[in-house]
């Protein structure tokens, strides 16, 4: 088994992600040149900090395995959309917040589409049945 060096394990995943150096580390939320250095290291040590290391294989969805023997797949599956959000914010009291301030969004726009359509119903001419319309919704 090939040996990579964590450069050359990074330029495999970008490549089947199609991403550049600079716009995956801007993803993975790394330092402007976090990767490109490693390949410039000559003290032998060209591996990722650990924190850098997890940010980018989740961000990216790397298999561990992968990462560490190359074998198997090289990602994950992705992520659903829960999962993403839970993972991401998994305190019950923060996404209790969350909620109750999209909620506040929500019916705060919904006060000012009602608005709008009273202001709609009495541009328009009478008879247009756009009066109706505004009148039922309330």
């Amino acid at each position: 088994m090939k040996y990579f060096t964590d450069y050359e394990k990074i330029k495999q995943v970008l490549k089947a992600k199609r991403l550049s150096v600079s716009k995956a580390e801007g993803k993975a939320g790394l330092g402007a040149t976090t990767i490109s250095k490693l390949k410039q290291r000559k003290d032998g040590d060209g591996s990722l900090h650990e924190d850098n290391l997890q940010k980018f294989l989740r961000t990216f969805h790397v298999n561990p395995k992968w990462w560490e023997t190359s074998e198997g797949e090289m990602f994950l599956p992705e992520p659903s959309s829960k999962e993403t959000f839970d993972r991401d914010v998994g305190d019950e009291a923060i996404k209790r917040e969350m909620l109750d301030q999209l909620y506040k969004d929500l019916a705060n726009q919904a006060r000012h589409l009602d608005k709008a359509l009273d202001l709609v119903a009495r541009l328009l001419p009478p008879g247009n049945g756009v009066e109706s319309v505004a009148a039922k919704d309330r």
